[in-house]
């Protein structure tokens, strides 16, 4: 535990760097660092006006439950944060093939009456209960393989209908990533995310919840709340480097220099890790999420 309060700064603000900075303010003097224009990261809620009456839609940060986000679930009561129960679904519908279905109940399976005389269907079907179960068994027995979820695809001779009717859909859903960046994705975390998210079962699944009037809420509640001696947000201002110096870390901005005596990166990604000699600061990242794309309402 440090012993005098530090200078520190965050890197990034979504979920991880809005809980940071507010925890360290409360002792520390923190500089909050976001890229964009407007803090919460990948949780963005917009107002949708439909027949006159306004629904705020979520495009990022959906829903929580809390056996999978219990330090999340405690966030929000300290905050104060309501929630209300919610539904997660998944449907998919594509043109060619001519091809719809849903995962609510065996009715919704085959609502589109013609799944029940494709032979593919009825492969995916089998595919979905083998992949539950082979991908969890090889988790216990090569959790730390780097291989990709394409090779376990390959590997497993899973049918062409499994992919592109079922898990890449449902996959580029909730990352918000193209399919073929999905596919090379490490297998070991797709896993341990869909494991713990109880996607892997049938039944026994968690209850969702999701923020009473959209992520934006918590957002805010995090972000307004006084830092407890927080110096300041800078928003509009992509870190573009870190270097070591006598003293501390400096994080280097458009034209700007912030000295730290300790820097927290609190990005899902850090591209300027991998393309710019500044960064001489060793820094070991876990395996990287995809890249998020624009969500179309």
């Amino acid at each position: 535990m440090m012993a005098a309060p530090q200078r520190i700064a965050v890197v990034g603000s979504g979920i991880a760097g809005l809980s940071a900075a507010w925890l360290l303010a409360q002792r520390h003097a923190v500089t909050l660092f976001e890229a964009a224009p407007r803090l919460g990261g990948h949780t963005h809620t917009v107002d949708v006006t439909l027949d006159g009456v306004t629904h705020p839609v979520d495009t990022g940060f959906l829903v929580f439950n809390h056996r999978t986000y219990p330090n999340l679930t405690a966030l929000f009561d300290h905050l104060e944060v309501a929630s209300v129960e919610s539904e997660m679904s998944f449907a998919v519908s594509l043109a060619s093939p001519d091809l719809e279905w849903a995962g609510s109940s065996l009715a919704t399976v085959f609502g589109q009456k013609r799944n029940l005389l494709r032979p593919e269907f009825w492969r995916m079907l089998g595919d979905i209960l083998r992949f539950n179960r082979e991908s969890v068994a090889w988790l216990a027995r090569h959790g730390d393989d780097a291989i990709t979820l394409r090779a376990f695809l390959a590997e497993g001779k899973y049918s062409r209908a499994f992919c592109d009717w079922y898990l890449l859909p449902m996959a580029a859903a909730i990352w918000s990533c193209p399919a073929g960046q999905m596919l090379d994705y490490p297998l070991a975390t797709f896993v341990r995310f869909c494991r713990n998210h109880g996607l892997l079962q049938v039944f026994d699944r968690p209850a969702w919840r999701t923020v009473k009037g959209g992520g934006g809420e918590r957002e805010e509640c995090e972000s307004d709340e006084p830092f407890h001696g927080a110096e300041s947000s800078v928003r509009g201002a992509p870190v573009r480097g870190l270097a070591a110096r006598v003293g501390g870390r400096r994080a280097r901005l458009r034209g700007l220099a912030e000295r730290a005596g300790h820097v927290s990166l609190s990005r899902s990604r850090c591209p300027e890790r991998r393309t710019s000699s500044d960064l001489r600061v060793p820094m070991q990242a876990a395996p990287r999420a995809p890249p998020e794309a624009l969500r179309q309402v």
